[in-house]
């Protein structure tokens, strides 16, 4: 089921940018059974999360593109799709959605011609009441996410401790896979 939702979303999200019905149906099972996803299925989580991406996509960009009272709405549904990510559980994930909206929102207004200052202000109240939804429904599952942390062993790990190691330049080059 978790793919067949994946592979929805993806292909409604690529007939709405145009694609067509083939392009979106091959783009809908490439996602859904990709590396990411495959690999992952151990880490529940973040395939739960991955899944709804496309569709937060989709309904970021019918907000922004619609001008009218629909848009609101789609507006609401965008942040109603990203509070059900936050609470799929995986924080992470999760995140990069969230820079991959915020990529796309910022692609479509500097593509919006003519950027008027009642525009920008429009997409902003448009953005803000996403993520005003998202995390404020969403706090039901962050804030006890956030408490919990702290009594894991992992809440005691460092910032230099965790990044340590990966994060090293030299390391990518001298590593040997």
């Amino acid at each position: 089921m978790l793919f067949r939702f994946a592979s929805v979303f993806t292909y409604l999200f690529l007939r709405d940018i145009g694609m067509s019905r083939l392009g979106a149906l091959a783009g809908g099972v490439v996602f859904a059974f990709c590396g990411f996803m495959t690999a992952h299925l151990g880490h529940l989580p973040m395939v739960l999360v991955a899944t709804w991406i496309p569709l937060m996509l989709l309904l970021v960009r019918r907000a922004l593109l619609k001008e009218t009272i629909v848009g609101w709405a789609w507006a609401v549904g965008a942040g109603l799709c990203m509070a059900v990510a936050i609470f799929a559980g995986h924080l992470q994930i999760f995140a990069y959605g969230l820079i991959a909206s915020a990529v796309l929102w910022l692609y479509l207004l500097l593509g919006k011609k003519p950027i008027t200052p009642r525009v920008v202000a429009l997409w902003v109240a448009k953005g803000a009441l996403m993520l005003t939804i998202a995390l404020g429904i969403g706090a039901g599952q962050l804030l006890p996410s956030a408490d919990m942390s702290s009594h894991s062993s992992r809440g005691k790990v460092g910032y230099e401790e965790a990044s340590g190691f990966p994060a090293r330049p030299l390391t990518t080059l001298t590593r040997v896979p």
